[in-house]
């Protein structure tokens, strides 16, 4: 199967409207214990909810740093984060902002270098790599894209031609094929003439929901009795 095939559409994907609504009954208990997170709260839920889109979120992190942290959070995770890391991000936050910048350029070890740093701060690679993202930081050269759980399931099942170069990736390894995912994500997308950041909307969208039936009748009309 390739994303060849599939251009048309992916070129025409609107990914800077992908928006999530999340509830400020959500994060009641975060801001019960942090004073600072709810004067944000306060600020921000106007109304019960909240609906932040990719585009809404590429305009915060121009501004204060903490506040789009909190947003690209709120849009990656409408209904709250798993157990306490939500708490344990709130506790390191400080930290976090002095690591990231708009516009910023990393190296492979550089990266590896922040990702040691956040070890134990509840921000795995898929929370920074939304924060990344949105801060449209470059590694090595290459944009930053979302990595998360449902793009790896769909790396590690081969399904696409153009993806199947990039080793298994698993919780161990994950961090370490970052830039392998973002070379191989963005070298894809200039091949395909496409945007990167419409590529990884698609996989995350309709990436394993797609089954290529055209290849199949080929397949069915090249069979013989």
């Amino acid at each position: 199967m390739t994303l060849e095939r599939y251009i048309p559409l992916i070129q025409k994907l609107p990914y800077l409207d992908q928006a999530f609504e999340t509830k400020a009954s959500s994060w009641e208990r975060e801001c019960q214990a942090n004073s600072q997170f709810k004067l944000f709260c306060e600020k921000k839920f106007v109304n019960p909810t909240l609906k932040l889109s990719r585009q809404d979120l590429f305009l915060a992190a121009t501004g204060d740093t903490y506040e789009a942290i909190i947003l690209i959070i709120f849009w990656g995770y409408p209904r709250n984060m798993r157990g306490n890391n939500f708490v344990g991000i709130l506790a390191r936050i400080a930290q976090l902002q002095k690591l990231v910048f708009k516009n910023g350029e990393l190296t492979t070890d550089q990266f590896l270098f922040i990702s040691d740093k956040l070890k134990g701060s509840s921000i795995g690679l898929s929370t920074l790599s939304k924060i990344l993202y949105f801060f449209e930081v470059k590694i090595e050269g290459s944009k930053s894209l979302i990595l998360d759980r449902r793009i790896i399931e769909i790396l590690n099942s081969g399904l696409y031609m153009e993806l199947a170069s990039i080793k298994q990736i698993n919780e161990y390894n994950k961090i370490k094929l970052y830039a392998e995912y973002l070379t191989l994500m963005n070298d894809a997308a200039n091949t395909l003439k496409l945007i990167p950041d419409q590529l990884e909307y698609f996989l995350f969208h309709f990436g394993q929901n797609l089954k290529d039936n055209e290849l199949m009748n080929s397949k069915n009309r090249g069979y013989k009795m």
